[in-house]
């Protein structure tokens, strides 16, 4: 995937109500382009947690690591993959790896996921790299996805995120922690047509954001944890 800007805008509880009615009248005639769904990830750190502290810390050039699926958070999970997100900061590029099926229960085994990625159709270099790293975080959201009516801009809402905290071999999946951010909205574009983002997100008053879900959901877990 090429670079492309990634801008996300922080939704304050009192104002999503209003979200709506801006992108119906949004002269650019957002639309929406797929079906609402469940976005679910397990993320990946070293033992030092550095993709959370150079997150934390602000650094241009970040990357996360991940595995991602669409729909039921538990059961047979098929269609998943392995992302490698590079970021500079607010360009975005992925590269996604198809990963065997596999299931999901209330109890997550580490080892078993490192299993699946080792026999799954993954480039030998993907594979001993992510023997440096193991799940750190789980998160899930539901995401709408709109389209400007040019093809140029597309946006995604990002509604009821929520927290798992993965700190042991075996973790329990339970109710997990809502992100105290309700909604972020998020704005995409190639790089070529960033001189025309500023007229595109000029009609909606939210704050532009380095936000970082991965990081949010670390500090709120671990925080919690260390009570």
């Amino acid at each position: 995937m090429q670079l492309r800007y990634e801008r996300k805008y922080l939704v304050p509880e009192d104002q999503t109500s209003q979200l709506a009615g801006l992108l119906n009248l949004h002269p650019a005639c957002f639309r929406e382009v797929y079906p609402p769904r469940f976005v679910n990830s397990i993320y990946f750190d070293d033992p030092q947690c550095t993709n959370w502290q150079q997150s934390e810390e602000g650094f241009c050039h970040r990357r996360k690591i991940r595995i991602r699926w669409y729909g039921a958070l538990q059961g047979t999970i098929r269609e998943p993959r392995l992302e490698i997100k590079s970021k500079q900061g607010h360009l975005g590029r992925k590269t996604l790896f198809p990963m065997s099926q596999f299931t999901m229960g209330s109890t997550m085994d580490m080892l078993h996921i490192k299993e699946i990625i080792n026999g799954s159709d993954i480039p030998k270099g993907i594979r001993h790299l992510m023997q440096l790293y193991t799940p750190s975080l789980m998160n899930r959201y539901h995401r709408t996805y709109l389209l400007s009516a040019d093809g140029h801009y597309r946006l995604t809402i990002d509604r009821n995120i929520t927290y798992f905290p993965l700190t042991s071999h075996f973790a329990h999946i339970g109710t997990g922690m809502t992100d105290p951010i309700t909604t972020v909205l998020e704005l995409k574009y190639d790089r070529s047509m960033d001189s025309k983002a500023p007229s595109i997100a000029r009609y909606w008053p939210f704050r532009l954001s380095r936000k970082s879900k991965y990081a949010t959901g670390m500090n709120l877990t671990r925080f919690a944890l260390s009570r």
